[in-house]
């Protein structure tokens, strides 16, 4: 896969599902890195349809059985999880769906992240990510792993994000906590 810099960075993305009925969100035990992750992985830039909704719908897919529909503001709803959008977003990536593609440079308009950041990936050393984190919320729970990558998939309380015997990086804990309170606030 190309990198996003020749420096070694490349693109990727990562879901927090947060449950559709409990204060949990979602997260699987990769197997060559044996640790608690979100859902998620590399933006193909070698692949000619792989924007990042793209890659984000095909990972979630992938990884957990879930199709990522439009989500309840819009018209016609689908799928088994969407996309977290304030309904400013929404209400402009619908007025930007409407104009003249040739006049805009054949912009599309993507669903925009709930954060963005950079991070080391120790297993290579020297290699970065540029990771585009979205907030999705699941519309059942009925999962199916991807067994290929993954050890196990669950969802994870609050309590269980924190226990030491989990072993959940500071940083997921922190998105994961964050995810569950904005879906289920106290």
């Amino acid at each position: 896969m190309p990198h996003l810099k020749p420096d070694g960075t490349d693109w990727v993305n990562a879901a927090f599902i947060v449950h559709p009925r409990e204060p949990k969100v979602l997260l699987v035990r990769h197997k060559k890195l044996g640790t608690l992750l979100p859902v998620g992985g590399h933006i193909e830039l070698d692949a000619a349809d792989d924007s990042p909704d793209a890659a984000l719908f095909r990972e979630v897919r992938e990884e957990t059985g879930l199709e990522i529909g439009n989500g309840p503001f819009l018209v016609g709803a689908s799928g088994d999880a969407f996309v977290y959008q304030t309904r400013d977003q929404i209400e402009h990536a619908e007025r930007c769906r409407h104009l003249d593609p040739v006049e805009n440079n054949q912009a599309v308009q993507h669903w925009i992240p709930w954060a963005l950041e950079t991070h080391l990936f120790p297993p290579v050393p020297g290699h970065k990510h540029l990771c585009l984190v979205y907030l999705v919320y699941a519309l059942t729970d009925r999962l199916k792993l991807e067994e290929d990558a993954h050890d196990s998939i669950g969802w994870f309380s609050m309590a269980d994000l924190t226990d030491p015997a989990n072993k959940v990086r500071s940083k997921i804990q922190a998105y994961g906590m964050r995810a569950i309170m904005h879906r289920y606030p106290r």
